[in-house]
Protein backbone atom coordinates (compact mmCIF):
# COMPACT_ATOMS: atom_id res chain seq x y z
CA UNK A 1 0.00 0.00 0.00
CA UNK A 2 2.89 2.35 0.70
CA UNK A 3 4.33 1.88 -2.90
CA UNK A 4 1.17 2.94 -4.54
CA UNK A 5 1.26 5.63 -2.45
CA UNK A 6 5.08 6.91 -2.81
CA UNK A 7 4.42 6.49 -6.79
CA UNK A 8 1.38 9.08 -6.56
CA UNK A 9 3.32 11.34 -4.46
CA UNK A 10 6.64 11.02 -6.43
CA UNK A 11 5.44 11.85 -9.69
CA UNK A 12 5.39 15.67 -9.33
CA UNK A 13 4.43 17.07 -12.96
CA UNK A 14 4.33 13.76 -14.59
CA UNK A 15 0.93 12.79 -15.69
CA UNK A 16 -0.15 10.96 -12.41
CA UNK A 17 -1.61 7.45 -12.75
CA UNK A 18 -3.52 5.26 -10.30
CA UNK A 19 -1.95 1.85 -10.62
CA UNK A 20 -3.34 -0.92 -12.89
CA UNK A 21 -6.55 -2.59 -11.20
CA UNK A 22 -6.65 -5.83 -12.82
CA UNK A 23 -10.89 -7.69 -13.22
CA UNK A 24 -9.12 -9.66 -10.40
CA UNK A 25 -8.17 -6.52 -7.92
CA UNK A 26 -11.16 -6.81 -5.95
CA UNK A 27 -11.71 -10.55 -6.21
CA UNK A 28 -11.16 -12.18 -3.27
CA UNK A 29 -11.82 -12.23 0.86
CA UNK A 30 -13.15 -8.82 2.25
CA UNK A 31 -10.26 -8.17 3.77
CA UNK A 32 -8.31 -7.64 0.37
CA UNK A 33 -11.80 -5.44 -0.66
CA UNK A 34 -11.07 -2.60 1.94
CA UNK A 35 -7.55 -2.51 1.77
CA UNK A 36 -8.08 -1.53 -1.95
CA UNK A 37 -11.00 0.54 -0.69
CA UNK A 38 -8.93 2.39 1.59
CA UNK A 39 -5.96 3.09 -1.25
CA UNK A 40 -8.27 4.31 -3.74
CA UNK A 41 -9.71 6.67 -0.75
CA UNK A 42 -6.50 8.25 -0.14
CA UNK A 43 -5.41 8.17 -3.63
CA UNK A 44 -8.36 10.21 -4.89
CA UNK A 45 -7.38 13.98 -3.38
CA UNK A 46 -3.90 13.13 -5.06
CA UNK A 47 -6.07 13.59 -8.34
CA UNK A 48 -8.31 16.29 -6.94
CA UNK A 49 -5.17 18.45 -6.02
CA UNK A 50 -4.68 20.77 -8.87
CA UNK A 51 -0.71 19.90 -10.01
CA UNK A 52 1.88 22.47 -11.02
CA UNK A 53 2.29 23.53 -14.54
CA UNK A 54 5.28 22.00 -15.14
CA UNK A 55 6.07 24.29 -18.88
CA UNK A 56 5.74 27.81 -17.02
CA UNK A 57 7.24 29.23 -13.83
CA UNK A 58 4.90 30.23 -11.58
CA UNK A 59 6.32 34.36 -12.16
CA UNK A 60 5.12 33.31 -16.29
CA UNK A 61 1.83 32.41 -15.30
CA UNK A 62 1.68 35.35 -12.99
CA UNK A 63 2.73 37.71 -16.15
CA UNK A 64 0.19 35.89 -18.83
CA UNK A 65 -2.94 36.29 -16.20
CA UNK A 66 -1.71 40.15 -16.12
CA UNK A 67 -1.73 40.80 -19.65
CA UNK A 68 -4.88 43.26 -21.26
CA UNK A 69 -6.42 42.93 -24.23
CA UNK A 70 -3.49 44.90 -26.39
CA UNK A 71 -0.77 42.41 -24.62
CA UNK A 72 0.84 44.81 -22.48
CA UNK A 73 1.46 43.77 -18.66
CA UNK A 74 -0.38 45.38 -16.02
CA UNK A 75 2.84 45.92 -13.02
CA UNK A 76 0.81 45.83 -9.92
CA UNK A 77 -1.31 43.03 -11.04
CA UNK A 78 2.18 41.28 -11.76
CA UNK A 79 3.32 42.38 -8.32
CA UNK A 80 0.41 41.16 -6.70
CA UNK A 81 0.28 37.92 -8.39
CA UNK A 82 4.11 37.12 -7.22
CA UNK A 83 3.73 38.33 -3.93
CA UNK A 84 0.49 35.81 -3.02
CA UNK A 85 1.48 33.26 -5.13
CA UNK A 86 5.62 32.90 -5.97
CA UNK A 87 7.71 35.24 -3.17
CA UNK A 88 7.89 32.04 -0.82
CA UNK A 89 9.34 29.76 -2.77
CA UNK A 90 12.92 29.64 -3.19
CA UNK A 91 13.43 33.14 -0.57
CA UNK A 92 17.26 32.47 -0.31
CA UNK A 93 18.14 32.05 -3.82
CA UNK A 94 18.71 35.06 -5.97
CA UNK A 95 15.97 35.53 -8.67
CA UNK A 96 17.44 38.24 -11.32
CA UNK A 97 14.77 39.94 -12.80
CA UNK A 98 14.35 40.84 -16.79
CA UNK A 99 12.23 42.91 -18.80
CA UNK A 100 11.45 43.98 -22.74
CA UNK A 101 10.62 46.78 -24.35
CA UNK A 102 8.66 47.42 -27.53
CA UNK A 103 7.95 50.98 -29.22
CA UNK A 104 7.16 52.73 -32.69
CA UNK A 105 8.99 51.40 -35.99
CA UNK A 106 10.22 48.61 -34.49
CA UNK A 107 12.46 50.01 -31.43
CA UNK A 108 13.32 47.54 -28.76
CA UNK A 109 15.18 47.15 -25.70
CA UNK A 110 15.78 44.79 -23.03
CA UNK A 111 17.12 43.97 -19.84
CA UNK A 112 18.10 41.08 -17.60
CA UNK A 113 19.53 39.99 -14.22
CA UNK A 114 18.42 42.82 -12.00
CA UNK A 115 17.69 42.80 -9.10
CA UNK A 116 14.19 44.49 -8.59
CA UNK A 117 11.05 44.45 -11.57
CA UNK A 118 11.94 47.93 -11.60
CA UNK A 119 15.48 48.33 -12.34
CA UNK A 120 14.61 45.68 -14.98
CA UNK A 121 11.76 47.63 -16.39
CA UNK A 122 14.08 50.82 -16.51
CA UNK A 123 16.85 49.47 -18.20
CA UNK A 124 14.78 47.89 -20.69
CA UNK A 125 13.09 51.40 -21.44
CA UNK A 126 16.15 53.11 -21.26
CA UNK A 127 17.36 51.10 -23.88
CA UNK A 128 14.02 51.23 -26.45
CA UNK A 129 14.16 54.70 -25.61
CA UNK A 130 17.43 55.33 -27.20
CA UNK A 131 15.99 56.01 -30.76
CA UNK A 132 12.59 54.86 -30.47
CA UNK A 133 9.47 56.67 -29.69
CA UNK A 134 6.39 55.33 -27.26
CA UNK A 135 8.34 52.08 -25.57
CA UNK A 136 6.57 50.36 -23.33
CA UNK A 137 7.11 47.38 -21.62
CA UNK A 138 5.41 44.31 -23.42
CA UNK A 139 6.87 41.06 -21.65
CA UNK A 140 8.94 40.85 -17.94
CA UNK A 141 10.61 37.45 -17.18
CA UNK A 142 12.57 36.03 -14.55
CA UNK A 143 14.38 32.75 -14.08
CA UNK A 144 14.74 31.91 -17.28
CA UNK A 145 16.09 33.18 -21.02
CA UNK A 146 13.27 35.57 -23.13
CA UNK A 147 13.04 36.67 -26.56
CA UNK A 148 11.30 39.21 -29.00
CA UNK A 149 10.39 38.60 -32.49
CA UNK A 150 9.25 41.08 -34.79
CA UNK A 151 6.83 40.86 -37.46
CA UNK A 152 7.14 42.15 -41.16
CA UNK A 153 6.44 46.02 -41.26
CA UNK A 154 7.14 45.76 -37.19
CA UNK A 155 3.38 46.32 -36.36
CA UNK A 156 3.49 42.94 -33.95
CA UNK A 157 5.52 41.38 -31.99
CA UNK A 158 5.80 37.97 -29.53
CA UNK A 159 7.55 37.28 -26.60
CA UNK A 160 8.56 34.04 -25.49
CA UNK A 161 10.52 32.02 -22.48
CA UNK A 162 12.98 28.78 -23.01
CA UNK A 163 15.69 27.56 -21.69
CA UNK A 164 18.53 29.48 -23.71
CA UNK A 165 18.72 32.32 -25.64
CA UNK A 166 18.46 30.31 -28.57
CA UNK A 167 15.73 28.05 -27.75
CA UNK A 168 13.50 31.56 -26.94
CA UNK A 169 14.66 32.93 -29.64
CA UNK A 170 13.27 29.92 -31.61
CA UNK A 171 10.22 29.89 -29.28
CA UNK A 172 8.97 33.49 -29.93
CA UNK A 173 9.63 33.35 -33.38
CA UNK A 174 7.45 29.95 -34.09
CA UNK A 175 4.51 31.68 -31.81
CA UNK A 176 5.23 35.24 -34.13
CA UNK A 177 4.84 33.51 -37.57
CA UNK A 178 2.22 31.75 -36.25
CA UNK A 179 -0.54 34.79 -35.50
CA UNK A 180 2.02 37.40 -38.07
CA UNK A 181 3.62 35.57 -41.19
CA UNK A 182 7.11 36.43 -41.37
CA UNK A 183 9.05 37.10 -38.25
CA UNK A 184 12.50 37.37 -37.26
CA UNK A 185 13.89 37.61 -33.52
CA UNK A 186 16.90 39.22 -32.87
CA UNK A 187 16.75 40.19 -29.10
CA UNK A 188 17.10 37.67 -26.01
CA UNK A 189 18.99 37.67 -23.10
CA UNK A 190 18.98 35.04 -20.51
CA UNK A 191 18.18 36.61 -16.74
CA UNK A 192 19.68 33.57 -14.39
CA UNK A 193 22.32 33.95 -11.66
CA UNK A 194 25.77 34.46 -13.12
CA UNK A 195 24.13 34.42 -16.72
CA UNK A 196 25.49 37.62 -19.19
CA UNK A 197 23.75 38.35 -22.43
Amino acid sequence: MSSVLENWEGAGCESIQPPALGVGAFDGNAAWKLRWIFVLSLGIPLFLTPQPACAQSCYQRCQNSCKDMSGHINPGCVDNCQHANCENRNANQPRPFGAIAFGDHGFEGISWNKGTQAEADQAAMASCSKNGKNCKIVYRYRDTCAALAVAAGAQHYESATGKSEKNAEANATAVCQQKWGRCLSDLSACSLTGASR
